[in-house]
């Protein structure tokens, strides 16, 4: 285990921080607009993306942990980050595959918790169902849904913040301060299983429940894939202020009472925190979790 990491942000991205594991063989970084939850039932931690987002799409690249340059996607053929296509070919899975591709009696997810004191716990993510005191069930029409069945989630990094009220039907800049927190701005999951002599293991970012497939890589002793999905700025676009940008998490709730307030969080020193998107310029985000008992809880549109 590891202590936080800290570096001045440039215009160049930083290298990743320390991983909860010692020795992983893939390491998954989310960042941007996604919204998180655990599934206790199914040992399955899942990624609400917000396709709804103007000016976002998403992008995921895979390494070799240490390396400046993804080697995936190959192509622009590979991947299409509109949020159109995600939305299209969503639910998502990535997921280890130990020979049977993808079998739920193999899930086994979970989350790291130790308490605020441990700067990687998972309690650092930030709860907009705690803060609220109930259930937020989700718009279907508003994500694209992202499943990983595998490994152990934690906070890579933290940083400290100010989380204020929004009162009703107003804007962020009518927001009252509330209290200092240091919650995390950069979720990660980390998987060490590996290729053996009796078993050949792979990651694979597949949907269509594991029948298509974007990627497979083979898992082995000595060999760290690190992996960004990031739903970031579109280059070029335009950037909101930071504080509506983190509003934008309400977005995905199914009728969010007009009111009620909302809760805002603003960081103290941005340009303290490390940052692994492709644009410089993109502000930074502080992705909360919903439901860590049962996992994406969805209520259709009418």
């Amino acid at each position: 285990m590891s202590s936080e990491h800290e570096q001045q942000r440039t215009d160049e991205p930083a290298p990743p921080p320390p991983t909860l594991l010692d020795k992983p063989t893939v390491t998954i970084y989310f960042d941007g607009l996604i919204y998180t939850a655990f599934n206790q039932r199914r040992s399955l931690y899942q990624g609400a993306i917000h396709t709804k987002a103007e000016g976002h799409h998403l992008t995921v690249n895979v390494r070799h942990r240490g390396e400046k340059e993804p080697f995936w996607p190959r192509t622009p053929a590979d991947w299409n980050p509109s949020h159109e296509a995600i939305k299209g070919r969503a639910p998502f899975w990535l997921y280890v595959d130990s020979g049977r591709k993808l079998q739920e009696d193999e899930f086994s997810a979970r989350l790291y918790r130790r308490g605020l004191s441990d700067p990687q716990s998972i309690q650092h993510v930030l709860s907009l169902e705690g803060l609220h005191a109930r259930r937020l069930p989700l718009l279907d029409e508003a994500f694209a849904e992202f499943n990983f069945p595998h490994g152990v989630a934690y906070s890579a990094l933290n940083a400290d913040a100010e989380l204020k009220r929004v009162p009703p039907h107003s804007p962020a800049s009518a927001a009252t301060p509330l209290r200092r927190i240091r919650p995390c701005t950069l979720s990660a999951v980390d998987i060490d299983m590996t290729s053996d002599a009796d078993t050949e293991r792979h990651i694979v970012l597949a949907n269509e429940n594991g029948d298509i497939e974007f990627f497979r890589e083979r898992l082995e002793t000595g060999v760290h894939y690190e992996i960004r999905i990031l739903n970031e700025p579109i280059h070029h676009h335009n950037q909101d202020k930071p504080e509506n940008h983190f509003l934008q998490f309400y977005e995905l709730f199914k009728d969010f009472p007009a009111d009620e307030s909302r809760f805002l969080v603003e960081l103290i020193d941005p340009d303290s925190i490390p940052n692994l998107r492709s644009e410089p310029d993109s502000p930074p985000c502080i992705p909360p979790n919903g439901n860590l008992i049962e996992g994406l809880t969805v209520e259709e549109s009418d």
